[in-house]
């Protein structure tokens, strides 16, 4: 999904890395740093996480349908 070639993690740098990907793939890595971080700090679990994650998209869903069958 990148759009650019990896190079050696040990030749990248933080703002290579910025400077190369796409603000939506910036973004992404964001989350994926912190939750990673986060994860690894012990704040919470990766269960956790996913249970959070899964009420939070349920929620969008529910808000899309109610969108949806409004607009009808």
């Amino acid at each position: 999904m990148a759009s650019v070639t990896r190079p050696l993690t040990s030749a990248l740098t933080f703002e290579d890395a910025i400077e190369a990907l796409s603000r939506e793939e910036r973004f992404m890595g964001t989350v994926s740093a912190m939750n990673s971080l986060l994860v690894k700090k012990g704040i919470y679990s990766t269960a956790e996480f996913q249970e959070i994650f899964v009420e939070w998209a349920a929620a969008q869903m529910e808000k899309a349908a109610r969108d949806r069958a409004g607009k009808r």
